[in-house]
């Protein structure tokens, strides 16, 4: 069992997040992202495979100039 580094007192369980990329006067949303999430504090961890398509989706959406973005990572990936 994975107890959660931030609270000390919850278990990280499967589940999804919201992210968000916040630069340069342009927010990106990515909602539904694969995490291990923290049952008390909702606490997050990303996948390091994971954490990279959203890296290159949020540079692709960057890319399209929008000021704000949101993504539906589950139908994306």
């Amino acid at each position: 069992m994975n107890y959660c580094t931030t609270c000390k007192n919850g278990v990280m369980e499967k589940g999804t997040t919201t992210v968000t990329f916040d630069k340069d006067n342009m927010v990106i949303v990515f909602r539904h992202v694969p995490a291990q999430v923290c049952n008390v504090c909702g606490d997050y961890t990303i996948e390091g495979d994971v954490a990279k398509a959203l890296l290159q989706a949020a540079k692709e959406e960057r890319a399209k100039g929008h000021e704000l973005t949101v993504v539906n990572y589950q139908k994306a990936a």
